[in-house]
């Protein structure tokens, strides 16, 4: 298949999240390119995971997976970064 990447923006995180457990989230759906970026403005933590992916159907499937789903006691946000 054609492998392409794919940059998901991720937000309303956990206070405990850290790009290392944030990562694990994510090794299930594709395979990451670069470390995970965790940054934190107005107190609120959000970041960026960029997956290698082998079809759009992939990316579907990890945010409809993780999307809204809870972890750590947190409703995670998976948008595609703009």
């Amino acid at each position: 298949g054609h492998i392409m990447e794919v940059s998901l923006y991720v937000s309303s995180l956990p206070d405990d999240a850290t790009a290392a457990n944030l990562a694990e989230q994510f090794e299930p759906f594709g395979r990451l390119t670069q470390k995970v970026v965790l940054r934190k403005k107005a107190g609120l933590l959000f970041g960026f995971v960029n997956l290698w992916v082998e079809s759009e159907e992939e990316v579907e499937k990890c945010i409809a997976a993780l999307h809204n789903s809870l972890w750590r006691g947190q409703r995670m946000r998976v948008e595609r970064a703009k």
